[in-house]
């Protein structure tokens, strides 16, 4: 199965090291830029704590998105961009 990944952590936080392939949209700006998430695919949410992940996944399902999962306990398995 293909997923999208969107890591919601600060620019500094995805800097130190992030997925590989993951989009990075900080949750500050998720409200003006989540329409850059293509729904094609599931959704896989991640930041540091798991906590961030929660509410961006709760946001965007209430803008349509329907197959979404928030990564609990945070980003975990990083590779380096």
């Amino acid at each position: 199965m293909s997923l999208r990944i969107l890591d919601v952590r600060t620019e500094q936080e995805w800097k130190a090291g992030h997925i590989k392939g993951a989009i990075h949209i900080h949750g500050d700006t998720l409200q003006e830029c989540f329409k850059e998430i293509s729904q094609d695919k599931p959704v896989v949410v991640v930041c540091g704590s798991g906590y961030r992940a929660s509410t961006a996944s709760s946001f965007i399902r209430r803008k349509g998105f329907e197959d979404i999962t928030n990564v609990l306990r945070g980003h975990v398995g990083v590779e380096s961009c």
